[in-house]
């Protein structure tokens, strides 16, 4: 009998275990129930399109050098051209080349002012900003000669169109040593400030103007009075009638108040400006081949998008302005014939800048004939 209940005993422990062993019953979830943390054997296998993307983050190096790229600027923070270049072209440099690229503007001139900006460059004190070649005496002469008084070629984007098919033409060697072009641009426009209708050549006769440095030698040729005298002096000149006019573009309306004293603006269309925004060519050949891809890209969407653009916002800023402080204000268009001859009066000068070019072994010839070619 103790037999039996002892038989009986034994069975019901090791049908216990058994059980315990299987994991019976649904009380307990096994170790492995798939819980909302932990994918399941379910879980959708990535597309080629995401493992692409995740290569892709993988590949991505992470030891890429980035740069801090000191722009001098003149202008003043929100004024029209850091609107309509400046900023625009730092926001797209720094995307495109994936926050490589810092661009770290410093305006109204706290870097390096006009007419030193390139010399800047050169030295190191900045690595890229904006000036006028016409400031740098000798050193970019073929710049020099498509600015020279005299040439017509025609309405704004007309200039503008020709100002890039000459410098690609004809590169000045200073520019092509030492620095890489952002973008050229061409003056909004250059005119006689003055009181009267000037609409005729023989009204240069007698008449006191002041002017550049580089435009003497041609109004003197049609009879004027050229006065040298600083740009900041031209208001108080005006106001006590010093001189007659003044030779500027007009940009200089607003900062200097121009339209104060001052009822006419003729249009002189056979003067033209060439400035420049620029990068340290140095700087630009020590990126590697990608990111000098990348900052190629810049540049061509800052040639191609901002600086014409750029040209005609000056131009309708310096208008309304005038607009807006002399309501008298006019604006002269001088008749084609009377064009003619003031730019016949430049010819001889421009013949004798090309035979000095010839003699530093430049092909000023060969320029003046492509100018002349392009002009109207």
């Amino acid at each position: 009998m103790t037999k039996k209940i002892l038989a009986v005993i034994l069975a019901v422990l090791m049908l216990v275990a058994v059980l315990a062993a299987c994991g019976g019953g649904n009380t307990t979830p096994s170790n492995n129930t798939p819980s909302n943390n932990t994918p399941s054997n379910n879980t959708p296998t990535p597309s080629n399109d995401e493992k692409k993307d995740d290569n892709k983050e993988e590949a991505k190096p992470a030891d890429l050098p980035s740069y801090t790229i000191k722009w001098a600027s003149i202008n003043a923070q929100g004024s029209v051209q850091d609107n309509e270049f400046e900023t625009p072209f730092k926001e797209y440099i720094e995307k495109v080349t994936d926050g490589r690229i810092n661009l770290d503007i410093y305006y109204s001139g706290s870097l390096s002012g006009q007419g030193t900006t390139f010399e800047a460059i050169v030295n190191e004190t900045t690595d890229a900003g904006f000036d006028n070649p016409d400031n740098y005496s000798g050193l970019f002469p073929y710049t020099l000669l498509y600015a020279s008084p005299g040439w017509y070629y025609g309405e704004p984007d007309e200039a503008y169109d020709t100002l890039l098919a000459y410098q690609e033409a004809y590169n000045d060697p200073y520019m092509e040593d030492n620095f890489k072009v952002v973008a050229w641009e061409i003056s909004p426009g250059i005119g006689l400030l003055n009181n009267s209708e000037f609409n005729k050549a023989s009204q240069w006769n007698g008449f006191s103007v002041r002017c550049l440095s580089a435009q003497v030698n041609w109004l003197t040729s049609l009879g004027a009075n050229c006065v040298s005298m600083g740009i900041a002096d031209v208001y108080e000149s005006f106001r006590l009638n010093v001189i007659d006019g003044c030779v500027t573009g007009i940009v200089a309306f607003k900062s200097f108040s121009f339209p104060e004293v001052c009822d006419y603006y003729t249009w002189l269309p056979m003067l033209n400006g060439a400035v420049c925004f620029v990068w340290s060519k140095d700087l630009y050949d020590s990126f590697d081949a990608d990111l000098q891809a990348q900052v190629d890209d810049a540049f061509a969407y800052a040639q191609a998008n901002l600086s014409m653009a750029d040209i005609n916002a000056q131009a309708q800023a310096a208008k309304d302005y005038a607009a807006e402080a002399n309501p008298n204000f006019k604006y002269i268009d001088l008749p084609k014939e009377e064009i003619d001859i003031m730019v016949a009066a430049a010819e001889p000068m421009l013949k004798e800048y090309v035979a000095t070019l010839d003699g530093q072994g430049l092909d000023g010839t060969g320029a003046y004939e492509w100018l002349l070619a392009h002009s109207k």
